[in-house]
């Protein structure tokens, strides 16, 4: 079984909820990324941003990161199978799922992952496929002649 671990990402990007929105911007522009976890210095999850909550509030806001947060968030566990996490994101149509042990913040899953691992299994369905053989010759049926 292919779990979660195996597809996550785990170098994940935070900031505490008393980041400011500008922090947010700085961090996910750098980064290239589109959902930022919000964590106690501990890793403790508490919350989760997006580019389109960052949209929402204007570059200039004041506010800080902890006002804004989505706090309920959908997480997994890395021993959960890839497909859980998948029907997850589809059925509540999630772009990420924050990956926790015990309510601390080890890893994130994202749309992003699931393309690469849909990539990596139609390599492998064209690697296993037989070649065409050439020295074959195709005769028409009767029914097409």
């Amino acid at each position: 079984m292919l779990s979660v671990a195996h597809v996550m990402t785990e170098t994940v990007y935070t900031l505490t909820p008393g980041h400011s929105v500008a922090d947010a911007w700085e961090l996910m522009s750098d980064h290239h990324i589109h959902h930022l976890p919000i964590a106690d210095e501990d890793g403790t999850l508490r919350g989760l941003i997006s580019q389109h909550d960052l949209l929402k509030q204007g570059k200039s806001s004041s506010k800080t990161l902890g006002e804004i947060m989505i706090t309920h968030v959908q997480t997994i566990d890395k021993h959960e199978p890839v497909r859980s996490a998948a029907m997850i994101m589809h059925q509540k149509r999630l772009r990420c799922l924050p990956v926790v042990d015990k309510e601390r913040l080890i890893g994130i899953v994202t749309d992003t992952d699931f393309v690469a691992v849909a990539i990596h299994l139609m390599e492998q369905l064209e690697l296993s496929e037989p070649e065409p053989d050439d020295d074959l010759i195709e005769f028409d049926s009767p029914d097409t002649q």
